[in-house]
């Protein structure tokens, strides 16, 4: 693994850290929108994430352990 895939994993783990801190005190709507910022940078996941935007939607009881997680 060279330098630059090096420093883009160590960013994109950071990123996700800051995102997860900030995800305890936000809104519904908030929430929802995370996910759709969340598709933008790992497209790889996207349906899945999509599946989890939908139970968050529905208030799925996945929804409230996210909320308490």
């Amino acid at each position: 693994m060279d330098y630059i895939e090096k420093l883009k994993n160590y960013t994109t783990k950071q990123t996700v850290n800051l995102i997860m801190k900030g995800l305890i005190n936000t809104s519904d709507g908030n929430l929802i929108r995370l996910t759709y910022a969340a598709e933008k940078i790992a497209p790889q996941h996207k349906t899945k994430i999509q599946k989890v935007r939908k139970l968050f939607q529905d208030k799925a009881p996945a929804y409230f352990l996210a909320q308490k997680a």
